[in-house]
């Protein structure tokens, strides 16, 4: 026989299947390919290093390529690492490992992060198709317009973790959903891999767990839900323990910068509980802000709060509703993702960033559900559907327009320019053996110069008085607990202005030592003796906020 009867059943569904089969490898094809396009738009010459997490993230790669470990390699008394997951400076690691070359390898870890923004791309749109509900066109067009914004692409331009966050928690989402709705091994071992991953990239991966586990709890799968709990535990347990133990071998002026959040966050809202409350409601207002801007890019500010309120909140919404009945896992993901940043102590709209998918997505299906309950109402379907257009228009054509004007990386190549001049004066001003500080650039400066090097500025965002990069007296502790020779000061002295007046004051015969002058900043030799720390520390027993850990 040569293929069966002719017209048979089984063949036309086999050919239908493998028909079906090559359309939707185009569709996944063509997203790729656009994809591409778009980071080719949004590719960036800004320099890794530039803020304070690229830096670090680059440092522990670089540690661990050379075989030292989870250690802030090249600051002073290479302390243990607890504050970043150890997974993305692995991955890059591997980079390091294979490209040893720096900075002249420096593309290579965008074209890292841009890959990863693709394969999140490629997985949420199988993902939304397969699992959401989502015909292959509207899963397309989801994905598409989530995929241009600027904060999706934003990340991608230096050394951050959260474009292998995006990946791997929408993998973990894709797993856990099928998880959710109909059990077995394999779904449940992959989306164990997958949260297991995320956990270790970010520490906000926790709360796919704690998604699961409530998940189940809702269906009244408590055995199920036991499961995730104790497999959740087992995983996560080893990270944390260690990173306490580690945080309690940073010394104490450094550990609020170097060490994990938890510690100093509890006790900085047990100790401030209504610069606590404060706080909560300035990030409330920021998150607010934040998914405003994402959802409804170029809109005025004004503007943006009365569409939001009116137009966007209500859409979310329904959208939220409809998603919960397909997949609880990723609403429940969603609000404890967006819980959890009302307590993480930094403001960044790039934290944001892993949850533009889902967000577009509840407002997709709240415009869907409106264009459905409008019926045979011509006028209402009409409006709903130039609502709907509208918005995709002006979100995916104002996105591709700030791309194209660099939005996305402005901000990092003023950063840049900064960190060639700063890196030129240290290597001018600085030996080599020295000690240098810098408020944010610590990190940079060790890779492009290896100088030794430490953080010159606390961060204290509960402090009861003072700014949070701390009091004059917090950062000669931090100084001399650091052995800390030489300054960047960054930000034209905003940070340690204050404390360096105070010591040439209290200090009189040099002991600030001013040795170059660049557009913003300068660099100081520090000249203090023990007289003068006395002077200017003996405050300290007295001063109104210590976190550091006994």
């Amino acid at each position: 026989m040569s293929g069966g009867v002719a017209g048979h059943p089984w063949d036309l569904a086999k050919t239908r299947t493998g028909r079906r089969g090559s359309v939707k490898f185009l569709w996944y094809a063509g997203l790729s390919a656009v994809l591409v396009l778009v980071a080719l738009l949004a590719w960036s010459p800004a320099l890794p290093g530039v803020w304070h997490d690229d830096g670090v993230y680059l440092l522990l790669a670089k540690a661990i390529a050379q075989g030292q470990g989870l250690h802030y390699a090249g600051v002073v008394g290479t302390p243990p690492a607890p504050k970043f997951p150890p997974l993305y400076p692995l991955v890059l690691s591997g980079v390091w490992s294979a490209f040893p070359e720096f900075p002249e390898s420096a593309p290579l870890f965008q074209v890292l992060n841009i890959s990863l923004v693709i394969l999140a791309g490629v997985c949420f749109l199988a993902f939304s198709h397969r699992n959401l509900g989502l015909g292959i066109r509207e899963a397309l067009l989801v994905t598409t317009i989530a995929w241009v914004s600027v904060e999706t692409w934003r990340p991608t331009v230096i050394p951050l973790s959260e474009p292998l966050f995006l990946a791997t928690l929408i993998l973990a989402l894709w797993s856990g959903s099928s998880m959710e709705r109909a059990g077995g091994t394999a779904a449940t071992a992959a989306f164990c891999l997958a949260a297991t991953a995320a956990s270790y990239t970010r520490s906000a991966g926790v709360v796919l767990w704690v998604g699961a586990a409530l998940t189940f709890v809702s269906r009244r799968r408590l055995g199920a839900a036991a499961a995730v709990v104790a497999v959740g535990t087992a995983v996560l347990a080893p990270w944390f323990l260690w990173a306490e133990w580690a945080a309690r071998r940073i010394p104490g002026g450094l550990r609020d910068i170097l060490g994990p959040y938890g510690s100093w966050l509890l006790q900085g809202s047990l100790g401030n509980p209504a610069a606590f409350g404060r706080d909560l409601a300035n990030a409330l207002a920021a998150l607010s802000s934040g998914m405003g801007a994402i959802l409804l890019p170029g809109i005025p500010g004004d503007w943006r709060v009365v569409v939001g309120t009116v137009l966007v909140f209500p859409l979310a919404l329904t959208g939220s509703l409809i998603l919960w009945r397909r997949s609880r896992l990723v609403v429940l993901s969603l609000v404890f993702y967006l819980g959890l940043l009302l307590l993480w102590p930094y403001r960044a709209s790039r934290l944001l960033m892993p949850m533009i998918p889902i967000l577009v997505l509840i407002v997709t299906l709240g415009l869907e559900r409106t264009i459905d309950r409008a019926g045979g109402r011509r006028v209402l379907r009409v409006a709903a559907v130039l609502v709907a257009g509208c918005w995709g228009l002006w979100f995916a054509g104002r996105s591709l327009a700030g791309l194209r004007r660099g939005e996305h990386d402005g901000g990092y190549r003023i950063r840049s320019e900064a960190l060639v001049r700063g890196t030129e004066a240290v290597l001018t001003a600085t030996p080599q053996d020295a000690v240098v500080g810098a408020p944010e650039l610590w990190a940079a400066l060790h890779l492009y110069t290896g100088r030794t090097v430490a953080p010159s500025a606390p961060f204290v965002p509960l402090a009861a008085e003072g700014p949070s990069w701390g009091t004059p007296v917090q950062q000669y502790r931090l100084w001399s607990e650091a052995g800390l020779e030489y300054l960047l000061v960054e930000h034209g002295g905003k940070v340690h202005g204050p404390a360096l007046d105070r010591m040439d004051a209290e200090c009189p015969g040099g002991a600030v030592e001013l040795l170059a002058t660049l557009p913003g900043a300068f660099v100081v030799r520090l000249n203090w003796d023990d007289e003068c720390r006395g002077r200017l520390m003996g405050a300290w027993k007295s001063s109104p906020l210590d976190l550091s850990l006994p």
